[in-house]
């Protein structure tokens, strides 16, 4: 999950304020109700919209009802709450978003305020400045975790070291050759992959309340944290508040670093065997409905617990440790706003 209505700073709270008082009438962030607990005694359901890009592996429409099947086994088992997946089929992502271009345009200030490019001296900057501040408040131990094999005296020079190889995987993330043999990274069509996009369409839309896509969310904002950071910007999976969701909120997972093998996936994240890659996608998939169903905090510190994201693209370890630990039997604190 990534911080949303209450981490940023004063840009983003606007921004939040300006798409609440878009979509639904509301003139402060203030407005967006607090969440409410979702009782474990009913069935919920969860609408779930596969969004497409041709140019991408992806999951066949077997594959998806296989894996809502499994999710609706391993929801109870995990996070404790019944659930019925109602699968709403697959658009294209392209059309998708064009469908969703007032929502853009009407934010396009705030939007361009968080994306930073890392063409651009200024948004270099911005970039080690938002490592700095994600790291001060974090124990160097922590930061060595997530950066592994390198010599981290202290927390500057951690920063310094997490910015070069943020940028070196950013880099390398954006030149993956999709199926037709250009790069991941459209430099006409660069929105589909842009965190700001994704925040401020899962916020605006009411088509669903999980989002599964083939293509990956990575570049630079202002507010990432470690595990982004660490990953090259990657951002595996997005929660964020939908005042038109009956939860309250919509929650997104991008697929392209499961189902890809391209070189930089099988050196950061290793292979993953076909007969586990389902279940891999699930047990992420079950992290993020722990923020959308359980309204939990990100946590750092709970060993096999899936409310702790994976440290880097290490998504099949990840996967087997949650698996073998079970539910976590922790207290985990909750959100009052994504």
């Amino acid at each position: 999950m990534r911080g949303h209505l209450m981490k940023g700073g004063a840009a983003w709270r606007a921004g939040l304020l300006s798409a609440a008082a878009s979509f639904a009438a509301v003139s402060t962030a203030l407005e967006i109700p607090p969440l409410r607990d979702i009782p474990r005694d009913k069935v919920h359901e969860v609408r779930v919209l596969y969004l497409e890009d041709p140019r991408l592996p992806s999951l066949g429409q077997e594959q998806l009802l296989r894996l809502e099947a499994r999710l609706e086994a391993l929801v109870p088992e995990f996070l404790g709450f019944k659930v019925r997946f109602k699968d709403l089929g697959r658009r294209d992502l392209r059309a998708f978003f064009d469908a969703h271009a007032e929502v853009f345009a009407e934010h396009r200030g705030e939007i361009e305020a968080m994306d930073l490019d890392p063409g651009k001296p200024a948004d270099r900057r911005a970039i080690r400045s938002a490592i700095r501040k994600d790291f001060g408040p974090r124990d160097l131990a922590l930061i060595r975790e997530y950066f592994p094999g390198r010599e981290l005296k202290d927390k500057r020079t951690a920063a310094r070291a997490a910015y070069r190889v943020f940028l070196e995987r950013l880099r390398a993330i954006r030149a993956i050759p999709a199926l037709d043999g250009k790069p991941l990274s459209d430099p006409a069509r660069r929105e589909l992959t842009l965190y700001p996009y994704w925040t401020f369409l899962q916020f605006g839309t009411d088509a669903a309340d999980l989002l599964l896509t083939n293509t990956v969310v990575a570049g630079a904002d202002d507010g990432m944290p470690i595990y982004v950071i660490a990953r090259g910007g990657i951002s595996t999976g997005i929660t964020n508040n939908n005042l038109s969701s009956p939860l309250q909120g919509n929650s997104l997972v991008g697929l392209l670093p499961f189902l890809s093998d391209a070189p930089f996936f099988l050196k950061e994240r290793g292979p993953i065997p076909e007969e586990e890659r389902l279940e891999v996608i699930a047990t992420f998939t079950l992290h993020e409905l722990g923020h959308l169903l359980g309204r939990y905090v990100e946590y750092y510190d709970h060993p096999g617990c899936v409310h702790v994201a994976p440290k880097g693209l290490r998504y099949l370890e990840w996967h087997r440790e949650v698996r073998r630990s079970g539910r976590c039997a922790r207290e985990h604190k909750k959100l009052r706003r994504y």
